[in-house]
């Protein structure tokens, strides 16, 4: 069963970081080599807490083929945030480089890149997690409370969606 608690807190985390922590630093229009900076932080701690999970929970759980891929994907993705590390010291302040620059153009790929993998990975990391849950067969109670968990993480989603709707018209009205 800790194999489920273990798989809990990395999906968790994906979770954050996907839907709340990458869209409300990334969007920032004035100081966003200030909010780069303060991403990076985020991920470098990220990492040493997804990697110590993922270790522990192939160590208590044995190792199973999900357990490969979802390893592989955070290898990847912090290979891919080494090398945006190095190529934004490149840029140096982002703020002062025009948006159509063809470096920066290039780092904002990179960056939808970057998110695009831990979205595969927060993916995939749910496909296992049930599994898991599974596998297990822990009663109802587990797999009614994923359940429950992953429609209110869809609610949680729709409701930002209509929130940043919103948000748009209102900021149409007033411009």
């Amino acid at each position: 069963m800790i194999e489920v608690l273990l798989l809990s807190l990395y999906t968790g985390s994906l979770f954050m970081l996907v839907s709340v922590v990458a869209p409300v630093l990334l969007r920032e229009k004035e100081y966003k080599d200030l909010a780069g900076r303060f991403y990076g932080r985020i991920l470098a701690r990220f990492y040493m807490v997804a990697l110590s999970l993922l270790m522990l929970k192939i160590v208590l759980g044995g190792l199973k083929l999900m357990d490969i891929v979802l390893l592989s994907l955070l290898l990847l993705s912090y290979s891919l945030s080494l090398y945006m590390k190095k190529e934004k010291r490149k840029l140096g302040n982002i703020d002062l480089i025009s948006v159509h620059h063809p470096m920066r153009v290039r780092f904002r790929r990179l960056s939808y890149l970057s998110l695009s993998l831990f979205l595969l990975q927060f993916f995939v990391a749910m496909y296992h997690l049930f599994h898991t849950v599974n596998e297990h067969k822990a009663g109802e109670i587990a797999p009614a409370g994923y359940i429950l968990s992953l429609k209110g993480a869809i609610q949680i989603a729709r409701h930002r969606t209509e929130y940043v709707r919103s948000e748009r018209c209102a900021c149409k009205t007033t411009g």
